[in-house]
């Protein structure tokens, strides 16, 4: 069950609204307004109306407690602007944008938010399971890499040239090398600099 409130044309900007989404959703109504009122800045005010706008409606319009609702969602949209401008010297305007939004806070109940993550962690679960990813420290890698590194130096032929040996180095000595290199200034074959008098 979903119940929402809506304000409609509020005087701030979606940009600003929108920072306050990331810290109510999910969280149960008690601890939302608890976020809400010791939060600075306007927005949190804005906010807090509609939450309190959305409980009411759920306690006297759908006969639920406010300790089984949680917000599942705070949708904030543009609404109109307003276009005004700011007179200032040599009879010119500076144009300035006020900004409305549209607020909506969407309420839902601890027992359908409960299945919704039991049947998102079903799925999660039977992907993972299919995927059977192993998880390997760096460590292991750079072993793994130097394994097959050296099983490849063998598997070659011993009239190999030292071409071949530098394409078989391991990519952890090339980036090592380049990470180095960078460090340093460069790479020293590429870069140019004046000899003095004395090496003349």
């Amino acid at each position: 069950m979903e119940i929402s409130a809506k304000h409609k044309n509020a005087r701030m900007a979606p940009r600003k609204l929108a920072l306050v989404r990331e810290v109510v959703r999910g969280l149960p109504v008690a601890e939302a307004q608890a976020q809400l009122k010791f939060m600075s800045g306007k927005a949190s005010d804005i906010v807090g109306k509609v939450l309190n706008s959305a409980i009411a409606n759920a306690v006297h319009n759908n006969e639920l407690t406010s300790d089984e609702l949680v917000v599942r969602d705070l949708v904030v949209n543009a609404g109109f602007t307003m276009k005004r401008f700011n007179p200032v010297s040599r009879g010119m305007a500076h144009p300035i944008i006020k900004r409305t939004s549209h607020v909506t806070v969407v309420l839902g109940t601890t027992s359908d938010v409960k299945k919704g993550k039991s049947a998102k962690g079903t799925k999660a679960k039977g992907k993972k399971e299919a995927a059977n990813i192993e998880t390997i420290s760096a460590a292991e890698h750079i072993k793994r890499e130097a394994q097959v590194v050296t099983d490849e130096a063998k598997a070659d032929t011993p009239e190999a040239d030292t071409g071949l040996s530098q394409a078989t180095a391991s990519k952890s000595e090339i980036a090592t090398s380049k990470i180095k290199s960078a460090q340093q200034g460069g790479d020293q074959g590429k870069t140019h600099r004046r000899k003095s008098m004395s090496e003349k």
